[in-house]
């Protein structure tokens, strides 16, 4: 640290303004006594002699130092120091007097009159300033001072200190000999003792130290040199011994003391000035030169700009890379130069990594180094690791195509030299492959190709790939045509003449664009190329090794698992064949083959080793050391991961921590940690800058961005293919390599390559980043084809691993098969969901080949995948698929690990009611309605057959005798407490719909299940609650029945039992609709209080439901009962509307539309609902009153303007009055509807709520068509051409003929 000199004369700027103040004040006095109350400075004379003053007393205040320790005087010292400064003011005016000869001209009364009265104003005048800063505290330093000095000399220097160090805002000290930590002297604290004076100093606030004068033993030199090390001045006192030893001195005042100050350097004032002053003057001189430099290389920094070549990237954007991007290159190079060598930074990576090995090892005391592993080492910054590159300004494109295609030519030869030079990493450093990729993009020259002759245009090709491919960056689509067209050109030449020149160039080529078909997951172009290149494999480097796994890769490309592990066993590589073994041992890890892989990596490695120790090329032996280093990271992977998996982490730690070490010594062939944190910190920049949006805080302003040039994260892209070419997998076993940041790393992916980011999306070891990233609001941007192709690969994903799903129970073991299982049903629920009929149908079909599988894994999501499945299927497609589905083997499958019943497709296969319109798309055979007839040996099996037997009876495709063979099958297995056939699944009002046979009274069962039922008793005992989101199955039952059911089925005795059974339920229920009751009873206090209010809701549904159904009016008793049953409710916030409007009188109609009105136009989204019902309620059962015809209004202008609360409903309410017919739709409404309907059809649909908003005006326009197609209009043919579009399945699947 510089500590600033003393500040001479500025320290003391207040006083001396202050004096110049008082001798223009003394000046005026005099001058008023001598000549009456006159202004002197209008007499030119007087005014030169009052300047005069001005600037003597300012240099006066200067040379004589007038104020030194004013703060210091006392009341004589500062009297006697303004006599002396006085005296001197008036002694040099008097010389300037005499020397100017204008000492005449002046009154000398006046002159000597003003000497007393300077002195007097002055010495008044330092006084009350004094007095004003010691009060404010103005003269403090803002300083902390720390005193050390030995016990013997402590508390004589504390005192010393204590009266005479003003302007320190703390001041503690600490003894050299004795521990005294906690004792104060003199008021000042000590706050350390000998050993702990250090650490004081690094841990609190200390910026000068003083030790007294003492003897040369007790004198800590060692300390102070510490001191001055971290930047703290030391005062030392002036004895015969030494001081600190590094820096400058200065002798200084410290309270009584004086002593030699040491620090790093000084600066005083007057050099800070001048410094400042230069570099002004510097900045302006060089911002002049560049101005005029500007001027003469404007017309010429143009051209270069024209003529730079133009840097294609992934989605097809130009921009302009020049002299511009060496520019960035530089920078680039600085600042890793920065980094390199900053010791804060390898300090900070070595700390990092000490911690690491601290957490995985208790022994490590040893350091392992290159020499030990490889028999030689390259220091950080070896010439041999370095690599220069040249700029392409030369090669322009110009206008004669001859001179393009010699620019191309020389360009080639100059690559060629720079790759022959490539010290031969594996993986390059990060700053070589950005220096790389910038002077490597030469889209443009790409256009000659076609022009040149076949051998010198694949040359420059295979240039041109062995730079993008050393710099792991991908290709434009520009540039795969264009290098494609040229392998081609050549595979002719060689098809007609045979073997080539460049033959292994072309192989090379070809090696490249088959990697990149597989990551479009383009397979079909993938395989015509494997199947050329496989005929020529001797052409490759490692060419036979290098097909095998490239083609074991494509089967992980599928996940097809069986024929990736069928792969893998073909891959029987020579001991040279390095890098395709790290790729086999990479897939064995994959595959749950941890073992396999670690012996793989460990024989690898041992060649390795002896082939590097041999006599070989350095650029072949930085290669293959860079192969060590990177395959080390794959090693320590698997090794965790079996030690996690067999519980050997113990025993195994040693060897882990090896190749922990193993790694450190290798960071300068590979560092794993630093291409994490590259890739961490572009992602974040990348999130922050498309993601993050500031507004302007003024009200009145918008601000507009403008971006050029890609808005993607090639980094995410980048570390890709470094995982890709190290063979990692995103986990193995129970061991992950980037959970924390996968999320953000697809979402940048998926902008850049769809297809690789839906495979990771499939490796992926975190379920929620699918839900989180593949939304409505993503699919929605999707085009169709995307959808249909994502679909279908996912679908094959399935299809080709039902093989490894019925064999591995335990998916945990098998990271790639955990990973389908969790993450591919997912998927498709959400890509499926906007398809063609085509990709549903191979949906259907998959669906059954699933449900054949013997065994399942308990994890998998059967049911979540086989109900998601069949909603977004259409009714058309499930009815062309019916006969062969229903021909599925039979196979008990549970959900929830086990403890959930199993379930069939034909549990919720058709999801509308009026499914007949399909019977001609429905193809069942004879045998098959036979064969589900048949008698069946297991519980589940039965339940399956009757599953399926009642789907055929709901479509009429059972004959009479079949019928007959139904009903005696459906009793087979009864429920004792029930008395109805045991089928959990099913809604009890089926049963009505069933055929019966002679002996078995149905319809008394499914009263007695109801009636013989006391719903308050199964709940009184509740201690807290349940988390069943408020069903209860009495209720939900009974509500099912009622609706579906033709009114009567219940008589009135048996009403009011059933009424009263649910009023019962209310004096349990209504105390736990007490907020505070329930907060103190339950942890989740929010939670259980809405599942006790949905209860109440039930009860209110289920009450009007069964009310409604009734025939006969309702007695007064049950009437009144459910009245103060609802005035009870409304006092704890519960909406009973609904319910009351079946207890209205005519009179009270009106205000309780009235109060239905306001509750639709207010905010509460409970009492909304419960509004609709009643308006729902109501219109259904007063069609033709005025009240019912203004309900009818209302939710016409709800549907008009659209508002968000309950819109959904007033659709579907409106879409039910228009299926049962209602006299309130006249020609004018259906005009109306049609409308607003087609204003509908225009908005974009990307959200839930929005779609499911376009789902019920879909199926409110299929309604209008249907009955009144004569009045509709633009909206319903607007809602008829989107369904047989390109809009969500959901929605399409509303207009039922599509």
């Amino acid at each position: 640290m510089y500590r600033k000199k003393g500040r001479g004369w500025t320290k003391h700027i207040d006083f001396m303004l202050i004096d110049i103040a008082c001798i223009v004040i003394a000046f005026f006095i005099s001058y008023v006594i001598r000549f009456g109350f006159n202004n002197p400075y209008v007499d030119k004379d007087y005014r030169i002699l009052g300047v005069a003053f001005l600037l003597i007393d300012f240099f006066v205040e200067i040379m004589a130092d007038s104020f030194k320790n004013v703060l210091k005087r006392g009341y004589l010292d500062e009297f006697i120091s303004t006599c002396k400064h006085a005296v001197l003011v008036f002694l040099v005016t008097a010389l300037f007097l005499f020397t100017t000869q204008m000492a005449d001209i002046y009154s000398r009364l006046s002159f000597y009159i003003m000497f007393p009265i300077y002195v007097t104003i002055t010495y008044v005048a330092r006084l009350a300033l004094k007095s004003f800063l010691k009060k404010k505290g103005f003269g403090a330093s803002r300083k902390s001072l720390f005193v050390i000095a030995p016990d013997a000399m402590l508390r004589d220097t504390l005192c010393t200190v204590e009266k005479s160090c003003i302007g320190y805002t703390k001041i503690v000290a600490a003894s050299l000999d004795t521990d005294m930590k906690g004792m104060t002297i003199c008021g000042i604290p000590i706050v350390a003792n000998h050993d702990g004076i250090v650490d004081y100093a690094c841990d609190e606030w200390v910026d000068e130290v003083l030790i007294p004068p003492c003897s040369e033993d007790e004198y800590p030199e060692r300390m102070a040199d510490i001191f001055l090390e971290m930047g703290i001045a030391v005062h030392t006192g002036i004895t015969k011994n030494g001081t600190a030893q590094g820096g400058y001195k200065q002798i200084e005042k410290i309270g009584d003391y004086t002593v030699v100050t040491s620090s790093v350097n000084y600066a005083n004032t007057s050099a800070l000035l001048v410094k400042r002053g230069m570099d002004i003057v510097g900045g302006l001189v060089g911002c002049l030169f560049t101005l005029i430099i500007m001027i003469f290389v404007k017309e010429h920094f143009r051209s270069i700009c024209m003529s730079s070549y133009m840097k294609q990237t992934r989605d097809n954007t130009e921009i302009i890379c020049g002299d511009i991007q060496e520019m960035g290159v530089q920078i680039t190079k600085v600042m890793e130069a920065v980094m390199l060598n900053s010791e804060a930074l390898q300090k900070m990576r070595e700390e990092q990594l000490h911690s690491r090995q601290e957490k995985t090892s208790r022994n490590s005391t040893y350091k392992i180094t290159q020499t030990a592993i490889f028999g030689y080492e390259f220091e950080r910054n070896a010439k041999e690791l370095k690599w220069q590159l040249s700029r392409l300004c030369s090669f322009t494109m110009k206008t004669s195509p001859q001179e393009q295609i010699k620019d191309v030519i020389r360009l080639t030869e100059v690559w060629e030299n720079e790759r022959k030079a490539y010290p031969g990493w594996y993986i390059a450093p990060y700053g070589i492959r950005q220096t790389l990729e910038m002077y490597s993009k030469t889209g443009m020259l790409l256009t000659c190709l076609q022009s040149m002759q076949v051998g010198d245009a694949l040359r420059f090709c295979y240039e041109f790939m062995w730079r993008l491919e050393q710099c792991q960056c991908g290709y434009g689509s520009y540039e795969k045509q264009k290098l494609a067209e040229v392998w081609c050109r050549y595979y002719q030449e060689i098809r007609q003449k045979g073997q080539q020149p460049w033959m292994e160039q072309w192989f090379y080529i070809g090696q490249a664009l088959l990697r990149q078909y597989r990551e479009d997951g383009d397979f079909d172009q993938w395989k015509e190329m494997f199947d050329i290149l496989e005929q020529y494999r001797e052409n490759g480097t490692d060419g036979e090794a290098e097909l095998k796994i490239e083609r074991a890769k494509m089967a992980y490309a599928e996940r097809n698992i069986s024929r990736l592990r069928r792969e893998l066993a073909k891959c029987r590589f020579t001991t040279m064949s390095f890098a395709p073994r790290l790729q086999k041992a990479g897939l064995l890890s994959e595959c749950g083959m941890e073992n396999e892989a670690l012996h793989e990596i460990a024989d690898m490695q041992k060649e390795l080793l002896q082939e590097i120790r041999g006599d070989i090329e350095m650029a072949y032996r930085i290669y293959l050391m860079s192969l060590y280093a990177a395959s080390l990271q794959l090693q320590l992977l698997s090794m965790e991961a079996v030690a996690r998996l067999e519980h050997t982490y113990e025993t195994q730690q040693e060897t882990i921590d090896t190749v922990i070490r193993r790694i450190e010594a290798c960071e300068n062939l590979f560092h794993w940690e630093t291409e994490v944190n590259i890739v961490q910190q572009a992602l974040m920049c990348w999130q922050d800058k498309k993601f993050s949006k500031s507004e302007p805080f003024e009200l009145n302003r918008v601000s507009y961005t403008f971006m050029c040039g890609s808005d993607v994260c090639e980094e995410a892209y980048v570390f890709y293919r470094i995982m890709d070419r190290l063979a990692l997998p995103l986990s193995s076993g129970l061991v992950t390599m980037v959970s924390s940041m996968e999320r953000v790393w697809f979402r940048a992916l998926l902008d850049i390559s769809y297809h690789v980011a839906l495979t990771m999306l499939v490796r992926g070891t975190r379920s929620e980043t699918v839900k989180s990233l593949i939304s409505h609001e993503h699919i929605g941007t999707l085009d169709y084809e995307t959808c249909n192709a994502c679909a279908m690969y996912l679908i094959r994903v399935l299809e080709t691993n039902l093989e490894e799903l019925g064999d591995d129970d335990d998916t945990g073991q098998n990271a790639l098969l955990n990973a389908i299982v969790q993450n591919v049903p997912e998927l498709l629920l959400r890509f499926i969901s906007r398809c063609s009929d085509e990709v549903q149908m191979q949906g259907l079909r998959m669906i059954k080949k699933l449900m054949e599988i013997p065994v399942l894994p308990q994890s998998f999501p059967t049911a979540r995948l086989l109900v998601g499945l069949l909603k977004q299927i259409s009714e058309k497609n499930k009815a062309c698929m019916l006969g062969e589905l229903l021909t599925t083997k039979i196979y008990e499958h549970r959900n929830l690990m086990g403890h959930q019943d199993a379930i069939d497709i034909f549990d919720y296969y058709f999801s509308k009611e009026d499914t007949r319109s399909k019977l001609p798309y429905c193809k069942v055979k004879e045998e098959t309605i036979a064969y589900l007839l048949s008698e069946p040996d297991t519980l589940y099996k039965w339940r399956t057959k009757v599953a399926r037997l009642e789907t055929l009876q709901g479509l009429g495709l059972l004959t009479e005798e079949q019928q007959a063979a139904y009903g005696k099958l459906l009793w087979k297995y009864v429920d004792e407490k029930t008395n109805l056939p045991n089928l959990p699944n099913m809604h009890l009002f089926f049963y009505e719909q069933m055929p019966a046979i002679g002996g078995n009274e149905l319809r008394k069962s499914v009263k007695a299940f109801f009636l013989n039922q006391t719903l308050s008793e199964q709940f009184k005992d509740e201690d807290g609650w349940r988390i069943s989101m408020g069903s209860i199955t009495y209720l939900d039952e009974l509500r099912s029945l009622c609706i579906a059911l033709e009114n009567g089925y219940w008589s009135l005795e048996e009403a009011e039992v059933l009424i009263q059974n649910i009023i019962g339920y209310w004096p349990v229920l209504h105390g736990k609709l007490d907020k505070n009751a329930t907060r103190e009873k339950t942890m989740f206090s929010n939670a259980g209080y809405q599942e006790f209010e949905v209860r109440a809701i039930g009860m209110i549904r289920t009450l009007s439901a069964l009310i409604d159904s009734l025939t006969v009016p309702l007695g007064e008793k049950s009437k009144a009962d459910i009245r103060n049953m609802c005035n009870e409710m409304k006092e704890y916030g519960v909406a009973t509307s609904e319910l009351e409007l079946y207890l209205l009188k005519d009179d009270e109609l009106e205000a309780f539309v009235a109060d239905i009105r306001t509750s639709l136009g207010g905010e509460n989204e409970n009492a909304i609902i419960d509004a609709l019902r009643a308006a729902s309620v109501l219109m259904k059962k007063y069609p033709e009153s005025s009240a019912a015809k203004k309900l009818l209004k209302e939710l016409l202008n709800l549907f008009h303007y659209r508002k968000t609360t309950g819109l959904v409903s007033v659709i579907w309410i409106l879409h039910n009055l228009v299926y049962e017919h209602s006299g309130l739709i006249t020609a004018k409404i259906v005009r109306e509807l049609d409308g607003n309907l087609f204003t509908f059809s225009q908005l974009e649909s990307y959200s839930k709520e929005q779609i499911a908003a376009q789902k019920a005006c879909a199926a409110l326009a299929y309604r209008l068509k249907l009955w009144k197609p004569k009045y509709c209009g633009a909206g319903v043919d607007a809602w008829e051409k989107l369904c047989s579009g390109e809009i969500w399945n959901e929605v399409k699947n509303e207009w039922l003929d599509k």
